[in-house]
C-alpha cells in the first residue's frame, strides 16, 4: 500500500508487505497489522501506524527513517502540527467511510495516541525543520475537504453514557465483478494465445492476445536446482505471452 505514494493522503485498516516502500511525499494512516519491510527507500512523507500491542517496529526497515511513538504533549520540532494532521485525516475517514475502528480511534483522542508509531524519514525531517515544518502539505490537504457544512457520512449519535456513537449511514453494496474483463465481449474473447514470430510487433499486445497460464516445474524437480521454475517448453507460447505487455511501468514485474 502506498507504494512510491508522492503526495496523496490515505488511510489503509491494514497492509501487506513492503507499505510506503519508495514513498517520497503524502501521508499515511494504517489503522491495522502490516507485513514486513515497512518503509524501505521511503525518503518523504509522514505514516502513522496504530500499534497498540508494540510488534510493528520489528517490521520497519529502518535504513532511511527514524521511528517514534506519539504523545500529546509533545511537539515534533520539524512538524508540530502532526497529531492534528493524523486527526484530521481520521476524520476524514469516518465522514467517507463510516470507519468503525477509526471511531473508535477518535473516542479515546488524545489518550490514544502513544498507540501510533510515527514514520519519519530522516532526510525529510531534516528538511521540514529548515523549511514550512509541514504547513504546506497540511493545507494542500484541507483544501481537498468538502466543506464543513456538507453532508457527513456518518453522523454522531449521543447515547445514554454520553459516549458519541457513530450513526452508520446505509449505501450500496458493492458487489465484486464476476467477469474477468478480458474475457468480456467477443473481441477479447477471440484473441489467440501463441501466434507466429513475424506477428509478435511492438510490446502492446494486451488486446492483442489472451493470457495463458504458464505451468510451474514440478516441486520434486525445481527444488534441487536453481532453474526457473516455470515451464518454458513451448518458446513461442512464451513469447506471445511476453508480447502483451503494455509496458505500464511496474517494477520487476518480469
Amino acid at each position: 500500500f502506498a507504494v512510491r505514494n508522492s503526495g496523496a493522503w490515505a488511510v489503509v485498516e491494514g497492509a501487506g508487505d513492503h507499505c510506503c516502500e519508495y514513498m517520497t511525499g503524502g501521508r499515511v494512516a494504517v489503522l491495522g497489522g502490516t507485513g514486513s519491510n515497512f518503509a524501505a527507500g521511503m525518503s518523504g512523507g509522514v505514516a502513522w501506524v496504530w500499534n497498540p500491542d508494540g510488534t510493528f517496529e520489528s517490521k520497519v526497515n529502518r535504513e532511511m527513517v527514524e521511528l517514534s511513538r506519539m504523545s500529546a504533549d509533545e511537539r515534533l520540532q520539524g512538524y508540530p502540527h502532526d497529531a492534528e494532521d493524523l486527526k484530521a485525516l481520521l476524520e476524514a475517514h469516518v465522514r467517507f467511510t463510516g470507519s468503525a475502528v477509526a471511531c473508535q480511534v477518535l473516542e479515546r483522542w488524545p489518550k490514544v495516541l502513544p498507540e501510533f508509531v510515527r514514520v519519519f524519514p530522516t532526510d525529510y525531517r531534516n528538511a521540514l525543520e529548515k523549511s514550512d515544518q509541514g504547513a504546506s502539505g497540511t493545507k494542500q490537504f484541507q483544501s481537498w475537504l468538502p466543506a464543513a457544512d456538507g453532508p457527513p457520512e456518518s453522523s454522531p449519535k449521543i447515547i445514554g453514557n454520553g459516549v458519541a456513537k457513530r450513526r452508520k449511514v446505509k449505501k450500496d453494496s458493492f458487489k465484486m465483478p464476476v467477469h474477468d474483463i478480458e474475457d468480456m465481449g467477443n473481441k477479447m474473447a477471440a484473441r489467440p494465445k501463441i501466434d507466429d514470430e513475424k506477428n509478435l510487433v511492438g510490446n502492446h499486445g494486451f488486446m492483442k492476445y489472451k493470457r495463458s497460464d504458464i505451468k510451474k516445474r514440478a516441486v520434486t524437480d525445481r527444488a534441487s536446482d536453481f532453474v526457473e521454475v516455470y515451464e518454458h517448453n513451448n518458446e513461442q507460447l512464451v513469447r506471445t505471452q511476453a508480447a502483451r505487455c503494455m509496458d505500464c511501468g511496474t517494477p520487476y514485474c518480469h
